[in-house]
């Protein structure tokens, strides 16, 4: 075949990376804490943890494959690729093929670690189960590594590329829950997991994802219930009167054909071979001798050019005013980097990513206004819109200056342009500076515009909320992106490739969604094994560790402001933990993750005050700052 050798290619490349093989640890160690849970203590406990820790590869994919394409075509090496016996197909399988058994590679490390793990602790996994999900697991990197190729073949830029592929690993990922949420919306229904409706329907769409293919197939070789649940679900389900989402309790001995495990392989099939089909259609009438659009062109026929230059001028204009104010103050030339500034901040309003965010977060917080718990209503009342702020804020205040940030400074090196800055009279402290205000502009702005939009519609469902408040909102907002803006900047300059630059932060990005997992396993570690993670004592380093990451300080600023608690949860998940904490029979969760519950009979240390998380916010950005102008500094451009 004339793809192996693409195939071999594209596997040893990555194989020799040691990128690649450092995502065996976190792999591993979401693995390894799923190898203690008491309801499930046994051999198939291994597969059990193996399985979930493999889900963790959807999010390496992109990193391994978001250029796999669009990186050749921008650089014109894919012609040299095309022209090789190899046809467009040849080209997508190959690449795909070889990236998701380099992919593999880190997992089947993680995997054969958690085998040792659990076979010192229960003996050896039965073998054919054991098996049958090594196979299963192959099959998961192959279906991300299809997925992400095929977007990257069908982008016309690395930043689009890397767009849509962190966005299709989101919806998938949380596609069961919005399947959910969408359900109950239309349907009036409150669903719980623990017993939802018997509506076939609802069933077959949670089970259309390839995550829940893939559990409901690694649940039918541990011989559980028929279900898309993690294992432990399936095995609280058999242990219990609840029926969950197990397709035989819910429907009887006779279910619809459609949701039987076998349904699940077809889909889990169509998912292996679906997207790569789709993009190799699309691969075939793609023009490989034209440069790759921009981020404008493609665009420039879809909206009017009235409504383009609206957008551009109201965009445009706090970035205006500040350069205005900061040309007529400067007497003393300290802002020789607004040339830089505004030469990167107009590069980013022609942008279609700034609109789309502006739309994103309107939707965001409208998603969060019509989905606020009744206790969230009642506590709050209007300042519930102001609360609605707290969760779209947190997301896109990180993927916001992640998409538009992580070429801003190591795509000029790579290209050479870097040189002509540098040899203006801007020193590269400047060039640091310039480019860190242009991206706190770029990604504050739309945002602010879309929470001012989303405010005034909340103020038509709720009424008048507190100017105080909504005003500390936003100060607690950009003080947020400012810092991430920074961050990336940092990353960005620090990086020697664009996929490394990538790659640093999407890793971020994972560490921020899963830090309290992360903490939690850190913190079993160094602590005593008896040690309640969940209701530990008042414990300062536990608290302060928890909220260290970005996004728990701003949680915690945030609730501040609101006045809901001084918690680094989100503000529902404070407020019904605080709730809990005064039914001492209710379980919901620990109450322990609001301070103000956990030393309700003691003083609160200093480093756990709330408005010390905004001090430790504005330290870590001054740090990051100083950090990375040192660093730049120092660097060789050449």
């Amino acid at each position: 075949m004339y793809v192996a050798p693409l195939v071999r290619r594209e596997f040893a490349l990555l194989a020799r990376s040691k990128w690649l093989w450092l995502l065996t640890i976190p792999i591993f160690w979401v693995g390894r804490n799923f190898l203690t849970i008491p309801i499930a203590e046994g051999p198939l406990l291994t597969i059990g943890t193996a399985s979930n820790a493999t889900t963790l590869v959807s999010f390496a994919a992109i990193i391994v494959c978001f250029r796999s394409i669009i990186g050749e075509r921008e650089s014109g090496t894919i012609r040299v690729t095309a022209g090789t016996p190899l046809s467009r197909t040849d080209v997508l399988v190959g690449k795909a093929l070889g990236r998701g058994l380099a992919l593999a590679l880190p997992l089947g490390g993680a995997v054969l670690c958690l085998t040792a793990l659990g076979w010192a602790q229960y003996g050896p996994p039965p073998l054919i189960p054991y098996l049958g999900f090594l196979i299963l697991a192959l099959g998961f990197c192959i279906i991300y590594s299809n997925l992400i190729t095929a977007i990257s073949a069908t982008a016309s830029s690395t930043v689009r590329s890397a767009v849509l592929s962190i966005t299709a690993i989101w919806l998938l990922g949380n596609g069961t829950n919005y399947v959910l949420s969408i359900y109950s919306f239309f349907t009036r229904q409150s669903i719980t997991i623990s017993n939802p409706p018997n509506d076939p329907l609802l069933f077959l769409a949670v089970r259309a994802f390839p995550r829940s293919s893939y559990r409901t197939l690694v649940n039918t070789l541990l011989d559980l219930p028929n279900t898309h649940q993690f294992f432990v679900d399936a095995l609280q389900i058999t242990a219990s009167s609840d029926t969950g989402f197990a397709v035989n309790h819910v429907f009887g001995p006779n279910p619809p054909v459609y949701l039987s495990p076998w349904i699940a392989a077809l889909t889990f099939l169509m998912w292996l071979i679906g997207p790569l089909s789709l993009a190799a259609i699309r691969f075939q009438s793609i023009d490989l001798t034209r440069p790759v659009s921009t981020l404008s062109t493609k665009f420039v026929g879809v909206f009017p050019i009235q409504l383009r230059q609206l957008w551009i001028h109201i965009f445009s204009g706090p970035f205006s005013v500040f350069s205005v104010l900061v040309s007529d103050r400067d007497r003393l030339r300290v802002s020789a980097w607004m040339p830089v500034a505004r030469r990167e901040f107009t590069h980013k309003s022609q942008s279609i990513g700034t609109p789309l965010l502006f739309v994103l977060v309107i939707l965001g917080v409208l998603w969060q206004l019509t989905g606020a718990i009744p206790l969230a209503s009642e506590t709050l009342g209007a300042d519930i819109t102001l609360a609605a702020f707290q969760i779209p804020v947190a997301l896109f205040g990180i993927l916001g200056p992640v998409f538009f940030g992580f070429r801003t400074i190591v795509n000029e090196r790579e290209s050479g342009a870097i040189r002509y800055t540098t040899g203006t009279p801007i020193s590269r402290t400047g060039v640091i500076l310039g480019k860190t205000v242009a991206l706190i502009f770029a990604v504050t702005t739309p945002l602010v515009y879309g929470l001012l939009i989303g405010s005034s519609l909340g103020i038509l469902w709720h009424g008048l909320f507190s100017p105080f408040v909504f005003i500390g909102m936003l100060a607690v907002s950009i003080l947020y992106v400012s810092f991430h803006a920074v961050l990336i900047v940092s990353i960005s300059a620090i990086a020697s490739t664009t996929t490394r630059s990538a790659a640093l932060g999407f890793g971020y990005v994972l560490i921020a969604g899963l830090w309290q997992v992360i903490q939690r396993s850190i913190y079993s570690f160094v602590a005593n094994p008896s040690y309640s993670l969940y209701r530990p004592p008042p414990d300062t380093v536990y608290f302060l560790t928890r909220r260290l990451f970005p996004r728990h300080l701003f949680n915690v600023i945030s609730n501040w402001v609101l006045g809901i608690g001084n918690s680094s949860a989100t503000y529902a998940t404070a407020l019904q933990i605080q709730q809990a904490a005064g039914e001492p029979n209710n379980a919901f969760i620990s109450p322990t993750l609001v301070v103000d519950t956990a030393y309700s009979n003691q003083t609160v240390p200093l480093v756990l005050e709330p408005w010390v998380a905004g001090v430790f916010l504005i330290l870590g950005l001054v740090g990051v700052l100083a950090m990375t102008v040192y660093h730049f500094q120092t660097t060789d451009l050449t």
